[in-house]
């Protein structure tokens, strides 16, 4: 398993909601939009400490989205360590589909009899 480079949490501030407990918070991720908070909101959903997650993005023109979990009370874990379970599942999943995407066109390529100069090629990277 890969980890999440820490400099791109930078972008990642945290607040406790009123009760001051560890298993329930919201954090507010800059620069990003719902493309990135429906897959977390997903990847949170798959585990079963969650309790709840949601997300919103208080307005159009503001760069931010909220997202906010909530871990279930018996849980041995908290919202912090659920949100970074959450990054590194969806990370992992972005390079399976990657590969996979990649190993699909060199098959079809070769299939084709396509050749493609490395000057060509589409960088994803």
């Amino acid at each position: 398993m890969t980890d999440v480079n820490p400099k791109r949490l930078q972008k990642v501030h945290s607040s406790k909601d009123d009760d001051d407990d560890e298993k329930c918070q919201t954090y507010v991720i800059t620069g990003e939009d719902h493309t990135l908070a429906g897959a977390l909101n997903l990847m949170l959903h798959k585990n079963p400490d969650v309790r709840s997650a949601g997300y919103s993005i208080p307005h159009p023109l503001e760069n931010k989205l909220m997202l906010q979990i909530a871990v279930r009370q018996k849980a041995k874990t908290t919202s912090d360590e659920v949100f970074k379970k959450a990054l590194n599942d969806l990370n992992n999943q972005c390079q399976h589909i990657l590969k996979t995407f990649e190993v699909a066109c060199e098959m079809y390529k070769e299939k084709a009899g396509v050749n493609y100069s490395e000057d060509e090629r589409m960088d994803v990277s």
